[in-house]
């Protein structure tokens, strides 16, 4: 194994720390969705819980928000998506399309499987790839993961 400059490590646990991005100001910070997690968990799992799903299969992401997917360049393939599956994604301070209601379709900030949350779509004979639609928040569901 090769040592870490202390230099480099002083700077990756400061970024850590702070949220800055470790690459300093290379260009603008990426983000986008870059696939689902195959562990799935209900709506009540919680921010964090799907945050630490994304993490564990897709190392630096997090649970993707509505308008990251909404301006996501280059997504996976459907087929990679899987056909039918819906994947947890928050909703986003931007109402993309009319996509949130009077009620932020959030299972209650995450905390419940009772109501509504948001979920991306793949396709099936209803519904395209990529759309963003309300559903119910008992079911297991892959979480929907982006580079922040």
């Amino acid at each position: 194994m090769r040592p870490i400059p202390y230099l480099a490590l002083a700077v990756a646990v400061l970024s850590a720390l702070l949220g800055a991005p470790s690459e300093g100001l290379a260009g603008p910070k990426r983000t986008g969705f870059v696939g689902r997690t195959q562990s799935t968990g209900t709506g009540g799992i919680g921010i964090l819980g799907f945050n630490l799903l994304c993490h564990i299969e897709f190392p630096g992401t997090r649970m993707c928000d509505a308008e990251e997917v909404a301006k996501t360049v280059n997504p996976p393939p459907a087929q990679e998506f899987g056909i039918g599956v819906k994947a947890w994604v928050r909703p986003s301070l931007a109402d993309v399309n009319n996509i949130l209601t009077s009620s932020p379709a959030d299972c209650d900030d995450w905390t419940s499987s009772s109501g509504d949350g948001l979920a991306l779509h793949g396709q099936d004979f209803t519904v395209s790839y990529g759309a963003i639609k309300p559903v119910p928040c008992n079911v297991f569901r892959p979480v929907a993961c982006c580079v922040p």
